[in-house]
C-alpha cells in the first residue's frame, strides 16, 4: 500500500502544475560568445554575463580559456 503523501504527490506531477521559472521568460538565456561580441571589453562581457545569472564564474572563466582567479572579482 502506497503512502498517502506518495499518492499526493503523484498527482499533482500528473496534473503538470510544475511549470518553468516565469524569471526564465524575464531573461532569456544568451550564448557566452553573445557578451563577448556585445559589450567593448572582456571585463564587461563577464561582468554582464555572470549578472545574467545564468552563468557561474566558473563557466564564463572556462569559456574564455581563463583560470577562475582571472575572471572573478
Amino acid at each position: 500500500m502506497r503512502k498517502p503523501s506518495a499518492e499526493k504527490y503523484r498527482k499533482f506531477i500528473k496534473q503538470g502544475k510544475i511549470k518553468p521559472s516565469s524569471w526564465l521568460k524575464l531573461n532569456p538565456v544568451k550564448f557566452l560568445g553573445f557578451y563577448q561580441n556585445i559589450f567593448n571589453t572582456r571585463n564587461e562581457a563577464v561582468a554582464m554575463a555572470y549578472l545574467s545569472v545564468h552563468y557561474t564564474l566558473e563557466k564564463v572563466a572556462e569559456h574564455l580559456g581563463a583560470s577562475y582567479a582571472t575572471v572573478s572579482p
